[in-house]
């Protein structure tokens, strides 16, 4: 009998990524309250029953791969917006609490205190002569790269197909990430981290959210859904690391918000009307 497969561990930035700090907030809020039950992992599917406030819904998510994840809760969030509900992060919250992959306290849905004053932190820090402005304190960390003001400059290329308008619709964009050191192109997985590297602090944040995106490991090559390319260029606005695998070495156009020959292939397609036996279109 072969093993049985664990739960994923999927990070609640991850969840977020997914399917947005609000739809998280009110899942776990579902946990707490034990709105959810008979949640179950059955490789690749998370399945529970949850009642919504509204509703009692069978919500399943096939996690099979978190790029390609598949929500198939029959909710309108899932069956016509065709993105993450609630209900099925409900489901995977209440087997990842079990598993201790995840805290869930009612404090996590409370509306955040005011913060406290920086004050003494900040006097604390000119007496010892520090600055706050610290790479480690500053930005996000890189779990894939070491990196140090003093280290080896490395550039970074997001590369994208050039067959986008077609990868777009089958919502399979197979791009790759480059790292390239003197010219010369390594890929992420063979990074050398006993080694110390630099690059810019607005590239060192679009990876570590990259790096979130690959659990935890940049990769080089990367199976993006529109949504996930979307997200990306949302957080790689205005960079020069964007190209065109048929032209590498010349950055894409950014007009305003959007990314020249690439934005206008991500956007989701309109839901199918759903039709009777004759043909007709049922209204909702």
């Amino acid at each position: 009998m072969a093993p049985r497969q664990p739960l994923p561990n999927i990070s609640e930035d991850e969840l977020i990524d997914l399917a947005g700090g609000a739809t998280v907030l009110q899942a776990k809020q579902l946990v707490i309250d034990g709105k959810v039950k008979k949640a179950l992992w059955s490789f690749p599917c998370v399945e529970a029953l949850v009642d919504d406030g509204k509703e009692s819904r069978e919500a399943r998510w096939n996690i099979r791969s978190i790029t390609f994840q598949r929500n198939e809760c029959g909710c309108d969030v899932s069956a016509v917006k065709r993105k993450l509900c609630v209900h099925s992060v409900a489901a995977y919250l209440a087997l990842a609490a079990k598993e201790g992959y995840i805290q869930l306290k009612d404090k996590a849905v409370e509306a955040p205190s005011t913060p406290p004053s920086n004050t003494e932190p900040k006097e604390s820090s000119a007496k010892n002569g520090k600055s706050d402005n610290s790479p480690a304190s500053s930005g996000p960390r890189l779990r894939s790269v070491n990196l140090s003001p003093r280290g080896t400059p490395i550039e970074v290329r997001f590369i994208i197909p050039p067959n986008i308008p077609v990868a777009a619709q089958r919502d399979e964009i197979i791009c790759r990430l480059e790292l390239r050191i003197d010219g010369v192109q390594i890929a992420p997985e063979n990074i050398d981290r006993t080694k110390a590297w630099t690059m810019e602090s607005d590239t060192v944040f679009f990876l570590a959210i990259l790096e979130n995106l690959c659990n935890g490991k940049l990769q080089g090559l990367l199976p993006l859904s529109r949504r996930h390319l979307r997200q990306l260029l949302t957080v790689g606005k205005g960079l020069a690391i964007f190209r065109m695998a048929n032209a590498p070495e010349v950055p894409l156009v950014w007009q305003g918000e959007n990314l020249q020959g690439v934005h206008e292939h991500l956007h989701d397609p309109d839901p199918t009307p759903q039709t009777n036996a004759n043909g007709e279109e049922v209204e909702e």
